[in-house]
């Protein structure tokens, strides 16, 4: 017998399907961009996307936030700015041309009044922190202008089966929590599990639950409005901070590919109270090639990425820096400097290894536990008791040992090379980047399998050297990606004028289909 959970999900499933239908026969006249327009605008995202390259959800959300931020910039704000905005977002191919309709445009130019409004309104407050909650009003419409143009009620009920599931059958150990704390770190797991969002994401996501009328056009009582927002920020911004946040993700990574697989069968109609073995060792298949193939994807592009930033660093600060200094130039330590990130990540990728064949097993085992309700899976999250004070302090005494002593050696190794302190550091600054980006794509590999995860003497070492500078890597990279300077000179000196260029090449191609039209 199906659970109450799966029932649910394959009802609300059939329900939006049936909408979608619907939606799909409607008469309604749908946005259309000029193809070649298009083709243009699709070819600078593709080369874009290699310098600042993420998951698909995230490009296109980044796509959003770069033509609002621009707008804003730029103070160009008009009746219908909602309309060139959806129209970027078809050309860049961020959206299908001819599928949206066009009614969107008045849902998405609602979005926008709402922020003006907000955003005029904190503007004339003497808040210390205005730059920053402008910033998280700005995010918060970017993901709900996302919302609106990408919605697909198919992933909300995805994800509330595995919400759902999970919850009932959960037991907490060592977590003081209540029970509403328990079930936001749930939810946020289960979003940051199955779709990735990033941060700003996952506070409109939390928006939602909380102030489910955020959306309402603002005709009155503004400030009202504005500081229910800014005290929904301050608690939104707590239940992310929580300490036990990495022990409900942990469990979500773990459990999620057989929520997916469940997903996978249900959206292609396969009938759950059978046997669906067959159907569903087609769609492991399926999948376990399809993230193959991305993690090949993210490898060589984050390659190309490294490489490409690194010859930049190489020739604007590295070779000045040592001309200036020291006036000569190491070709050996430029060589090693501007080759070695790039071979480190192809050598961590090639040990990176995809599950066993004895996973599927352990995987049709687990679907079965969760779509019926004689045999449910407890879900267990357990959090290590606290440490004395002493062990902590011990504990970090022997990891910053680590640290010191591996840095002291490749700096000793560096200098041999002739590399100069500010060649050095930027080694270091790389390289633990690239261990961060790779442990990154070893986690993602590993998101497939229910095995347990084996360790050896030889992993422990590899760990303990490693683990500090993946730390630092990932300092790094977060530190960069709010002022990544190859961004901003796309954004700003490059994206500006080509957009207006595209733009142009639309009108232009519209005024010379209008005159051929005249003549009859």
């Amino acid at each position: 017998m199906l659970s109450e959970e799966i029932k649910l999900f394959v009802e609300r499933y059939a329900d939006y399907e049936r909408k979608k239908e619907s939606e799909t026969e409607s008469s309604e006249e749908k946005i259309h961009v000029d193809e070649i327009a298009s083709k243009l605008a699709v070819f600078y995202e593709k080369i874009r996307n290699i310098i600042d390259y993420r998951d698909a959800h995230l490009l296109r959300k980044n796509a959003i936030g770069r033509i609002l931020h621009r707008r804003i910039f730029l103070k160009d704000f008009n009746e219908d700015f909602a309309e060139p905005l959806i129209k970027e977002l078809i050309r860049s191919g961020h959206l299908q041309n001819d599928t949206i309709p066009e009614s969107k445009i008045a849902d998405v130019q609602n979005i926008i009044d709402n922020l003006l409004v907000l955003l005029k309104a904190e503007r004339a407050t003497s808040d210390e922190e205005r730059s920053e909650v402008s910033e998280w009003l700005i995010q918060m419409s970017i993901s709900m202008i996302e919302d609106e143009l990408f919605e697909s009620q198919d992933v909300a009920s995805f994800s509330d089966v595995m919400y759902l599931t999970i919850k009932k059958n959960l037991i907490t150990k060592n977590i003081p929590l209540t029970e509403d704390e328990i079930n936001l770190q749930l939810f946020i797991a289960v979003q940051k599990s199955l779709f990735r969002p990033d941060e700003n994401q996952l506070k409109y996501s939390l928006l939602k639950i909380m102030y489910p009328s955020w959306n309402v056009p603002i005709n009155s009582d503004v400030e009202s409005a504005l500081n229910d927002l800014k005290s929904l920020k301050t608690k939104i911004d707590s239940v992310l901070k929580n300490p036990y946040r990495h022990y409900f993700l942990k469990l979500c990574n773990r459990e999620k590919i057989t929520f997916q697989l469940i997903g996978d069968m249900v959206f292609d109609g396969v009938p759950l109270d059978e046997d669906f073995e067959s159907s569903l060792k087609f769609r492991y298949d399926k999948r376990f090639l399809k993230i193959k193939k991305q993690l090949r994807r993210i490898a060589f592009l984050s390659v190309i990425s490294f490489l490409i930033s690194k010859m930049l660093i190489a020739f604007a600060i590295e070779i000045p820096l040592d001309k200036y200094i020291y006036h000569a130039i190491s070709i050996s330590s430029l060589l090693i400097n501007i080759s070695f990130p790039p071979l480190l990540m192809l050598f961590i990728v090639s040990f990176i290894k995809l599950p066993s064949k004895k996973n599927f097993f352990l995987v049709y085992d687990s679907v079965k536990q969760i779509i019926y309700s004689e045999d449910e899976k407890k879900y267990i999250i357990s959090a290590p008791k606290n440490k004395s004070i002493l062990t902590n302090i011990f504990i970090y005494l022997v990891y910053g040992g680590v640290l010191i002593i591996t840095l002291y050696f490749v700096t000793k190794w560096l200098l041999y090379f002739h590399f100069s302190p500010a060649s050095i550091v930027i080694f270091i600054l790389f390289s633990s980047m690239v261990i961060a980006t790779g442990v990154k794509i070893k986690n993602r590999a590993r998101e497939m399998s229910l095995e347990k995860e084996t360790t050896n003497v030889f992993g422990f070492i590899i760990d303990l050297i490693t683990v500090p500078f993946m730390i630092i890597g990932r300092w790094t990279i977060s530190g960069l990606s709010k002022f990544n300077i190859l961004v901003v000179v796309f954004d700003f000196l490059i994206e500006l004028p080509f957009q207006v260029f595209v733009e142009f090449v639309e009108n232009f191609r519209s005024f010379l289909r209008d005159r051929k039209e005249e003549i009859n």
